[in-house]
Order: C-alpha cells, then sequence, then structure tokens
C-alpha cells in the first residue's frame, strides 16, 4: 500500500518500520543507506525529516527516536517501542493518492480538473495519480469509472479496504467523522464481545465494518437481491442471536431511554421501540455478514451498485408515499430522529415487512403486495425493461412478502383449507424453502411440479377455482398486474381475518 503515500514520506515510513521491527537500540546512517540503496545525503535529510515531523506532530512519545551526538546514528531507547498509528495517519491523510482514492470510494468527485483545483495540483499530476491508482487496483480486479466512482467486484472492494485499515490504521479517532465516533464506538462495543480471536484482538475488522455502517457504504438494495434469508436463521444459530440481541437490547435500554422532542421535552421510549432498534441493530451486523453460529463475518459481493442505490431512493419514496401517514404519531416522530446509534433508515428499506410487523403490528398482507405493486410501477418508469432488473427484483420481493405471510398464518387446525402448492421446478430455492417450512413444522403446505394442480399461479396467466390452493412458480417473475390480481384474490378469502387473529 505504499503507493498512496506521498512520494517523500515513503521512505521515512519504510525506516520507521525497520525500527519498530528490530530490537537494536542504534541504526547507523550507513546501515539505512545499504538497506534502502539510497545516498548517504538521502538518508541524513529523510531522518531530519522524520524528526521535525514527530516533533511537529507531538509525538515523541510514540516515536522515541533522536541522533546520536556524531550526527551519524538513530538511538532508541530499550525500553520503549515505537507507536507507528499516528504518524502514518499523518502521511496518509495528507497524502494526494489517497484523497483521490476517497474521493472516488466517497462518489463525490465531479472531474480531475476540480480535483486538481481543489489540492493545489496541475491537471497533469491529476492524471498520473489516476493511472497510479488503475495499476494498484489492477491487482484487485477494480477500477475508477467514468463518473470517478470505484467499481467493480465487491467483495474486492471490500478486501482493499480491509487490506488499508489492517496495515495503517487501528485508530478510531481517523476513522470516523467526529459526530459518528461515538455511535461507532458504541457498536464496536456490542459487536466485539461476540468476536473470537483474532478479531477481538485488534478490533481492526470490526472497525472496518463499522466504518461502512456509520458511512452507508453498503449498497441497501443489494440486500433484497441477494440476502433474502439473513434472518432466516436455522435453529442451531438461534441461541447465539438471542444472546445477542439481549446484549443489544440491555445496551440500548441504559443508553437510549428516553430522547428530547420538538418541544425540549423528555419522552421515554416505548418498550416495543427498543425492542425494534434492538432488532434493527441486529439486521445491520446480519447484512454486515456477521454470523452468530462462528461469531466471524463473512463477505458477500453485489453488483450494479450505482442501479441499486436508485432502487433504494424509490423504495424509501414509496414507503413514505404509501405508509408514513398509516402510523401512530408516536411512530412518526420517531423515523424523523436519529434516536440511537443505528439510523431506522436501513431498517424499513431493507426489509419493511419485518418493520411493519414486528414495530406497528400492522402486518396487512394484501396491503404489503399492494405497496410491491407501487415500488415494482415506479421502478418500471425508472428502469428499461430490457434491463429486466426491475422485474427481478420485484420477483425477490413477492418472496420476501409470501415468507412472511407463510410465517403469519394460524395454525392447520383454525385454517385447515388453506393450502399452498409452490413450484420451485429447477429453481436454486427449493431446497432451502422445503427445510423452511419443514422447519417450522407447517403441515399445511404442498409441493408440486404439476401446475395443472395450482388454483393461483404467478406466472403468466393465473387460474382461480373454489379452493383458495396457491401456486408460485419464481421461474417467470409476477408482473404488476399479477399482484394486483393477487391483491383482490387475497381479499376475498379474507386474509386480514386471519392475520388479524394472529396478532390477538
Amino acid at each position: 500500500m505504499y503507493f498512496l503515500f506521498d512520494k517523500q514520506d515513503v521512505l521515512k515510513i519504510k525506516i520507521l518500520e525497520l525500527m519498530e521491527s528490530r530490537r537494536q537500540p542504534i541504526f547507523t546512517l550507513s546501515s539505512l543507506q545499504r538497506k534502502f540503496s539510497s545516498s548517504a545525503y538521502i538518508i541524513k535529510k529523510t531522518i531530519e525529516a522524520l524528526l521535525y515531523d514527530i516533533e511537529s506532530f507531538g509525538l515523541k512519545e510514540e516515536i522515541p527516536l533522536s541522533f546520536t551526538l556524531d550526527g551519524k546514528s538513530i538511538f532508541i531507547p530499550q525500553s520503549k517501542k515505537i507507536n507507528l498509528l499516528e504518524l502514518r495517519n499523518f502521511y496518509l491523510e495528507e497524502a494526494k493518492n489517497y484523497v483521490l482514492l476517497k474521493r472516488c470510494f466517497d462518489e463525490n468527485l465531479k472531474s480531475y480538473q476540480q480535483f486538481s483545483d481543489e489540492e493545489y495540483l496541475n491537471i497533469e499530476t491529476a492524471f498520473s495519480m489516476k493511472k497510479k491508482l488503475d495499476k494498484a487496483f489492477s491487482d484487485y480486479d477494480f477500477e475508477i469509472d467514468k463518473n470517478f466512482h470505484i467499481v467493480g467486484d465487491e467483495r474486492m472492494i471490500r478486501t482493499f479496504f480491509y487490506d488499508l485499515f489492517h496495515q495503517y490504521f487501528s485508530n478510531v479517532n481517523y476513522l470516523y467523522e467526529q459526530e459518528l465516533e461515538d455511535e461507532a464506538m458504541e457498536l464496536i462495543a456490542i459487536i466485539s464481545p461476540f468476536l473470537k480471536e483474532p478479531f477481538r484482538k485488534s478490533q481492526t475488522l470490526t472497525f472496518c465494518y463499522a466504518y461502512y455502517i456509520t458511512q452507508h457504504r453498503m449498497t441497501h438494495g443489494h440486500f433484497l437481491l441477494h440476502s433474502k434469508n439473513k434472518l432466516a436463521m436455522l435453529e442451531e444459530e438461534k441461541l447465539e442471536s438471542d444472546r445477542l440481541f439481549g446484549l443489544i437490547l440491555q445496551h440500548l435500554k441504559k443508553h437510549c431511554a428516553t430522547f428530547t422532542d420538538e418541544t425540549g421535552k423528555k419522552v421515554e421510549v416505548p418498550e416495543d421501540c427498543m425492542k425494534s432498534e434492538a432488532q434493527s441493530v441486529l439486521l445491520y451486523l446480519y447484512m454486515m455478514g456477521f454470523n452468530p453460529k462462528d461469531n466471524k463475518f463473512h463477505n458477500f459481493s453485489w453488483e450494479r451498485r450505482k442501479q441499486l442505490s436508485q432502487i433504494v431512493e424509490i423504495w424509501e419514496e414509496c414507503y413514505v408515499d404509501f405508509f408514513e401517514k398509516r402510523l401512530p404519531s408516536r411512530i412518526r416522530r420517531r423515523l424523523k430522529r436519529r434516536l440511537f446509534a443505528i439510523n431506522l433508515r436501513l431498517l424499513y428499506l431493507y426489509s419493511p415487512h419485518y418493520y411493519i410487523a414486528e414495530n406497528m403490528r400492522m402486518l396487512n398482507f394484501p396491503v404489503v403486495i399492494a405497496f410491491t405493486a407501487k415500488v415494482v410501477d415506479k421502478m418500471a418508469k425508472n428502469f428499461s425493461q430490457a434491463e429486466g432488473d426491475y422485474l427481478q427484483l420485484s420477483n425477490f420481493l413477492f418472496q420476501d412478502y409470501f415468507y412472511v405471510f407463510l410465517e403469519t398464518l394460524p395454525t392447520k387446525d383454525i385454517l385447515p383449507e388453506v393450502y399452498f402448492m409452490i413450484d420451485f421446478q429447477n429453481s436454486t430455492r427449493v431446497t432451502h424453502t422445503k427445510s423452511f417450512l419443514n422447519q417450522k413444522k407447517y403441515d399445511n403446505f404442498i409441493f408440486t411440479d404439476d401446475i395443472e394442480k395450482a388454483d393461483i399461479c404467478l406466472t403468466d396467466y393465473l387460474v382461480v377455482t373454489d379452493k383458495p390452493t396457491i401456486l408460485v412458480n419464481w421461474l417467470n417473475p409476477p408482473t404488476n398486474e399479477d399482484y394486483l390480481i393477487l391483491y383482490d384474490l387475497i381479499n376475498e378469502i379474507k386474509v386480514n381475518k386471519f392475520l388479524r387473529h394472529q396478532h390477538k
């Protein structure tokens, strides 16, 4: 990662790293000259500049270096240990290559001319820096695109930034903007007891993921497409998950029991809201790839980051239009404030059906289906049908809602006449779906690959018979019209009544 530093600082860092790795108290200029294949003049001037930097940054305690009387050797007190973190952070923060990298990562750069003007560089230097980054990025399989964004395999982008943080940072003050530092530290305090070695020891990985969270660098739409089952935990994971949930809830009750409203009055946060917030923290952990079974974070990948971020905006707009007026006033107030370390926005963007079901006890399948139809319709206007992404997303959305619908059904003793025939022929999801239903002990589900046995089919056509038996074929994404027809059908079989019975 030396390519990120300014050229004049690289030799300083290499000299310090050599001193950090050795136990001898004295280094001669001639030995450093041989080690780094540089002239005695360059080595001496570099050391003088290094000592000046140490004094200027107030790091004498962390880096206790001094020249010997003859001026030809560097002396390190044997009882002292060199700590390079702060100085390396200073050098990196000022490095133009790193500034360019961060601007591309944050996606707020408009042109290289803008960058050169802001950093007092000529345009040729800015282009040269870009080529230098491209060469380094080739090892990680991503690049800076024409919009000045970092694009490519998101797993490799995460790997790159992990390598960067792992090598150069363990300093929380640098990683976070000041206003986010407390929130990040709270999150780290929650996560770290559950991390096994070596992560708990260094916490570097925790810092990296917390950085992604606080900066909202994860693409929320990705989870709709690729992480449907993040919360569908297996039974053997449940104890660890419950333990983590309990710890988070305890933390929130201790630190976030009240908030100040618009009038300046302190308001107590209801118990159900606390639980909701704990659930949102847990969602963050799962979406970061945290697995309570082995207490580790696991990487995941996604594509079309920019396009999915547009989907997020559509989701948020539709959510406000469709649901906000239906919420209790206390929930509306809560949505407008960041009461806790975790932003509520991500929770309902990722999983609005859980948000409705858990927070407001107002899960209504026809309503969420209609909401889905609204989202899909709006996406159809924002994306070309040739891309097919909105159709793919609508397919995944319906699966999400359908799972929630299955979980909220009463037992077959209450509702013996309702059966669901689900066709997952040639689908990679069939194994999980069967195990999911078997695990929940739903005896009122029938799997079939015979489409003629289905009474309701979300494919190219829809057939209705007397019995409310449903077959869903995920191979062909449902259209907006399918959603609206299903909305009417479910109203006819009075699903509302069943769900109200469930929540009494």
